[in-house]
C-alpha cells in the first residue's frame, strides 16, 4: 500500500511480551492483546477470511476485539464473478456466526477493509479484557444491515469502538443510508470528513483527546485535494496523518478515512 506523505510508522500500543501462535505475531501485556497474520497463499478470498478469523478468534480467547484492519489483494476485481470483497465478507460474516452463534453482532469491532498490492490477504487487531463500546453512525445504515445489493452477506463491523482510553474509528467515507454519495474526490471527502464529526460526537470524544490518521485514496491525481480539505478539518493532526495509495471497499469510493484516538 504505496505511502503518499506522511509518517511511514504509528504505534498505537507497546506491549510487555511477544510471541509468535499459529499464523499470529502477537504483542500483549496484561490487558491488551494485539498482532498480525497473513493468510497462506492460493486462497480465495472466502476462504483466506475464514482461516484468518478462525485463528483470529483462537489467539483472541476470552478478549474481545477492539479493531480489525483487514488488506485485501484485488479487493474490487471479480474472481469467478464475485468481487473479492464481497466473499471477504462471506468469510468474515460466517466466522462470526461459527464463533459466537446467532448473538454475534453486540460482538462487532470497529473494522476496515482496504486494497492491496500483495498477493495474500492480511489483518491486524486490537483486542482487550475490558468490555469495549461499539458505536454506530446514526445517519448510515449499520453494515450487517445493508440489502442485498452489497452482496449476499453483509459485511460485520461496527463504524466505531471504544476501549476505555482509546476510541478508534473505522474506515469511513461518504456514504448517507447505505448510499454511496457524491461524484468527485472533493465532494466525497467533505461528506466523509461530516461522518466523521457525526461519529466524534456519539463516541463523545474528550475536549483533550489525540489522534492519528490514515487517509486513502485511491487515484493520485486527488491527493493534494484530500490533503488540503483534510488540513483544513484537522490542521493539528497532519503530523500524525498518513496518506496512502489503496483501493476502498466500493468501487465507486475515492477516499476512506480512519482514526486512532486516544485520552492518555
Amino acid at each position: 500500500m504505496p505511502l503518499h506523505s506522511g509518517p511511514a510508522t504509528e504505534c498505537i500500543f507497546r506491549g510487555e511480551r511477544a510471541q509468535r501462535v499459529g499464523a499470529f505475531q502477537l504483542v500483549e501485556d496484561d490487558e491488551i492483546l494485539a498482532g498480525a497474520a497473513i493468510a497462506p497463499a492460493g486462497l480465495s478470498p472466502r476462504e483466506a477470511a475464514a482461516f484468518l478469523y478462525d485463528e483470529l478468534f483462537r489467539v483472541v480467547g476470552e478478549r474481545q476485539l477492539c479493531r480489525v484492519w483487514n488488506y485485501i489483494p484485488g479487493i474490487n476485481e471479480l474472481r469467478d464473478g464475485e468481487e473479492n470483497y464481497r466473499e471477504f465478507n462471506a468469510g468474515r460474516l460466517d466466522a462470526f456466526r461459527q464463533h459466537y452463534g446467532a448473538d454475534f453482532r453486540p460482538r462487532l469491532p470497529a473494522a476496515s477493509a482496504l486494497g492491496t498490492c500483495g498477493g495474500e490477504m492480511a489483518l491486524a487487531f486490537f483486542a482487550g479484557r475490558e468490555t469495549p463500546i461499539h458505536f454506530e453512525n446514526p445517519e448510515q445504515v449499520p453494515a450487517c444491515d445493508y440489502p442485498k445489493d452489497y452482496g449476499a452477506q453483509p459485511p460485520a463491523f461496527a463504524r466505531g469502538t471504544r476501549l476505555g482510553t482509546r476510541w478508534f474509528l473505522a474506515g469511513t467515507a461518504s456514504i448517507k443510508g447505505h448510499l454511496t454519495l457524491g461524484q468527485t474526490c472533493a465532494e466525497q471527502v467533505r461528506l466523509t470528513l461530516g461522518n466523521i464529526l457525526v461519529m466524534e460526537r456519539t463516541m463523545g470524544l474528550p475536549a483533550d483527546v489525540q489522534s492519528a490518521w490514515k487517509v486513502f485514496v485511491r487515484n493520485a491525481a486527488d491527493l493534494a485535494e484530500c490533503r488540503a480539505a483534510f488540513e483544513k478539518a484537522y490542521p493539528h493532526a497532519m503530523e500524525r496523518t498518513m496518506f496512502l495509495h489503496a483501493d476502498v471497499c466500493r468501487s465507486e469510493l475515492l477516499v476512506e478515512i480512519e482514526a486512532v484516538y486516544s485520552s492518555e
